[in-house]
C-alpha cells in the first residue's frame, strides 16, 4: 500500500470550474465508501502567507502573487513573520476557534463513509 499527496495552488475561478467539471464530480460520487481518499480545500488569505524564493518561478505559491523583493528581511530568525503583511513577532495569527477541538483517538481500523465538514476556516474533508 502506498500514499500520494497531491498539493495544488489554484486561483478560486479556475478551482471552481475544475470542480465542478463533470469527470470531477463522477470521480468522487462514485468512490466506494472504503476507498481510503481524503481531500482538503484550503483558502488562505493573502496577508496571512508568504513564499521566499529567490528565483523568479511561477510555481506553487510563487505563482499566485508578485514576486516581490526581500530587502534585509532575510536571514535571521523571524524574518518569515516579517516578510507576511499585517503580522508582527507579538502577534500569534489569531485562530476563529475558541479553543482547540479533542482529538479524534487513533485507530488501525477503516471507517467507511465520508465526513464532511465546513466551518469559518473554509476547510473541506
Amino acid at each position: 500500500m502506498s500514499t500520494q499527496i497531491w498539493l495544488s495552488y489554484w486561483w478560486p475561478e479556475s478551482h471552481a470550474t475544475w470542480w465542478s467539471s463533470p469527470a470531477v464530480k463522477r470521480f468522487w460520487d462514485e468512490l466506494p465508501a472504503d476507498a481510503g481518499m481524503w481531500r482538503e480545500i484550503l483558502t488562505a488569505i493573502a496577508n496571512r502567507v508568504q513564499n521566499a524564493c529567490t528565483a523568479e518561478l511561477k510555481n506553487g505559491m510563487n505563482g499566485v502573487g508578485e514576486m516581490e523583493p526581500f530587502g534585509d528581511k532575510i536571514g535571521y530568525w523571524g524574518c518569515v513573520r516579517h516578510r507576511i503583511p499585517n503580522v508582527s513577532l507579538g502577534d500569534k495569527l489569531a485562530s476563529s476557534l475558541d479553543e482547540m477541538p479533542p482529538r479524534v483517538p487513533e485507530t488501525t481500523t477503516i471507517r467507511p463513509g465520508r465526513t464532511t465538514v465546513i466551518d469559518r476556516t473554509t476547510a473541506v474533508f
